[in-house]
């Protein structure tokens, strides 16, 4: 009986020197992705004690520390939300930059809940839902923004007809300067102000939650409707 062949190529095998060599080169080009830091207020003179204007400002040293100025270089524009179905408040401080006779608008997001009932965090994976409206409010359809959009974490995936983005998790700042036990999620977005945006908005919701029963859909308690950020009432730097 004849012996029967393997039909199977032969498999390459890395002699130690060369191994050694593939993970030197592996770990030489490995870049990890950006990410935020907690903005420290240990520099300033004063921190709030009110959770509402202590978002505001760290979501103001945040957007300064991102475009590397300084706090007073940097005269943001302030929104402030809260949110329906889990009480959380959100701040938004946003600019206009301009690069020769293009222009895009930068923001920086701060969300955190104002009444914890659970020893965790109701915000658990944390996404922004969003998209642009060349009119609004109410924005009268969700468009996809203009290329060039940029968010910081990186973490942004197609949700059809829009973009979730992962704000991500650090401890809140206390007004003694301290980092407390509360989280607050963070995140940076950046985007072109040109096609919608030319002279409309961005429209968004939050998504708290693992899938499933524990899922919430955040909308502005205001109006009870989705999310509507004015882009060319940002002021410009």
């Amino acid at each position: 009986m004849l012996a029967r062949k393997s039909i199977l190529p032969a498999r390459e095998v890395l002699q130690p020197s060369a191994l050694a060599a593939a993970v030197k080169s592996a770990a030489a080009s490995y870049k990890p992705k950006p990410t935020l830091k907690v903005p420290s207020l240990d520099e300033l003179p004063e921190v709030p004690k009110n959770l509402h204007k202590r978002l505001e400002l760290i979501a103001r040293v945040q957007l300064a520390g991102f475009l590397e100025r300084s706090l007073e270089d940097v005269p943001a524009t302030v929104m402030e939300y809260t949110t329906t179905d889990i009480s959380a408040a959100l701040s938004i401080a946003g600019v206009q930059v301009k690069s020769g006779t293009s222009k895009r608008a930068v923001m920086s997001v701060v969300v955190t809940e104002t009444e914890s009932l659970m020893t965790w965090s109701r915000l658990e994976g944390l996404l922004l839902h969003w998209a642009v409206s060349r009119k609004g409010p109410p924005a009268e359809r969700w468009e996809l923004p203009p290329r060039g959009w940029k968010t910081l974490p990186e973490s942004t995936v197609d949700a059809g007809g829009a973009w979730q983005s992962t704000l991500e998790k650090h401890p809140l700042p206390e007004p003694d300067g301290t980092l407390g036990p509360a989280p607050m999620y963070t995140m940076m977005i950046s985007v072109p102000l040109e096609g919608p945006l030319a002279e409309g908005g961005m429209i968004f919701v939050l998504k708290s939650g693992s899938t499933g029963q524990n899922t919430k859909w955040l909308k502005d308690a205001a109006t009870k409707s989705d999310f509507y950020l004015d882009l060319q009432k940002l002021k410009a730097v």
